[in-house]
């Protein structure tokens, strides 16, 4: 008689934890994803604008997402992917700057002509770099400012590192800023010069509800709009409190951020407590302006001023056509802060002044008329704070409490969080699962 499979709770449904529950269910386990949210996908979540379904939070793909793109195909998705052209730009000093091809980078006039050859050649040099120890000890800052020089450092990178972390933008070691620059180099064509993302064409909606559908054809179960209070370990089995009932598995897969985890789970040792109180998130407010014009003829800038209360504008009818949002115009604001930033907390009526300060000073000729509605969305543990030997820092998937995992965006350092990488994440989990029970 073959032994039976063990039961999992997957706590979360964002991309990790489909991942997981997809690979756990193909291989026959009882899966159970437990989301607090009504709304599928997580971050990757969606809302409707016209005719088409767009995320809360900005998302697009690169060439490089292989466990991203091998789902797709799993699931007979291909058609569904569009590669699609973008066009970016930097504002600095008061003026918006093409930015991003290296016609551009020898035109961008905010750094002097050898400064923009050591822009140059410093980001190649570092896209080109091995993995070896001294990325991961190494400030972005004291890395960028030998080998692009004070004005890069101050004019492009600072900025940019500034609204990204704040206050923790000098513990930033370099290995962040070359993986970075490694994904992107493959989503450029041969010479370089043009950069395709891919974007499904009504949103990534249409994967998430497609993965979804694969789970529950095999099997799994889904709980929606349901707060996880307490997880503990009793007798053989994890038991996961919510609002509404108690559930016991064998084997339970939490992708919490470690601070809500901690929070909620009794009996982690003090080892582990240790570890996750020293990792750090920083949230993100990121409203969607709905216009009757264009703002820019930019997908996204990229704001180099510190001063300016975002760190980038994403225009998604400067990708997609505006037909598909009713002929309107989308503009998402991306503001990382963190959760004590007064952005964070600021009544939304007046955030909206101090945006629209803001997107003035990009384009002097930007008005509030322009502005039709605004469809607000924030979240408090958006992007892992990275600092030096950070992978020393992140706590083992599996806890001291044998058969609960907690993995999250911490975990996929040294990329960036994103889509992909939580999904190749919960294929590993699952995966260990698999191998060891």
């Amino acid at each position: 008689m073959s032994q039976q499979k063990p039961t999992i709770g997957i706590l979360g449904g964002g991309a990790l934890g489909l991942a997981a529950a997809h690979e756990l269910t193909k291989a026959g386990y009882s899966v159970t994803v437990i989301e607090k949210s009504t709304e599928k996908g997580g971050l990757a979540g969606c809302i409707k604008i016209g005719d088409s379904y767009i995320e809360r939070f900005y998302h697009h793909f690169f060439l490089s997402d292989h466990a991203m793109l091998d789902l797709v195909k799993e699931l007979n998705l291909e058609k569904e992917l569009l590669w699609l052209e973008s066009k970016m730009s930097f504002y600095s000093g008061g003026k918006v700057y093409d930015f991003g091809t290296p016609i551009s980078i020898l035109q961008f006039s905010a750094l002097s002509f050898i400064n923009r050859l050591r822009f140059a050649f410093s980001s190649l040099y570092l896209s080109k770099l091995n993995d070896k120890p001294e990325l991961h000890t190494t400030p972005a800052v004291d890395w960028i400012k030998k080998y692009g020089g004070e004005q890069v450092l101050k004019i492009i990178w600072e900025p940019l590192l500034i609204h990204k972390f704040g206050k923790h933008y000098k513990e930033l070691p370099i290995s962040w800023l070359w993986k970075r620059f490694q994904v992107r180099a493959t989503s450029r064509d041969k010479s370089g010069t043009k950069e395709k993302l891919g974007y499904f064409k009504n949103s990534i909606a249409v994967f998430i509800e497609a993965l979804t559908k694969k789970i529950e054809q095999q099997g799994g179960n889904f709980i929606y709009g349901v707060s996880v209070k307490k997880i503990q370990q009793q007798e053989q089995k994890i038991k996961v409190e919510t609002e509404n009932e108690t559930y016991y598995f064998d084997k339970v897969i939490a992708t919490f951020a470690p601070e809500i985890f901690t929070r909620i789970t009794e009996g982690l040792s003090n080892e582990y407590l240790q570890k996750s109180s020293e990792l750090k998130y920083t949230g993100v407010v990121c409203p969607i302006f709905i216009l009757n014009r264009q703002f820019s003829e930019y997908y996204w800038v990229n704001i180099g001023d510190a001063n300016l209360p975002f760190n980038g504008l994403i225009e998604q009818t400067n990708f997609l056509p505006k037909e598909l949002y009713g002929n309107k115009h989308i503009l998402y604001i991306s503001n990382y802060c963190y959760t004590d930033h007064p952005n964070y907390n600021m009544p939304l009526e007046e955030l909206k002044q101090v945006y629209i300060k803001g997107l003035q000073k990009v384009n002097p000729q930007f008005e509030e008329s322009w502005i039709e509605e605004v469809i607000w969305s924030k979240a408090p543990y958006a992007q892992p704070v990275v600092t030096l030997n950070h992978q020393q820092k992140i706590p083992a998937a599996e806890t001291n409490i044998k058969g609960l995992f907690n993995v999250n965006m911490t975990h996929i350092y040294p990329e960036d969080r994103g889509v992909n990488y939580s999904l190749r994440l919960g294929k590993e989990i699952a995966r260990k699962i698999i191998e060891t029970y």
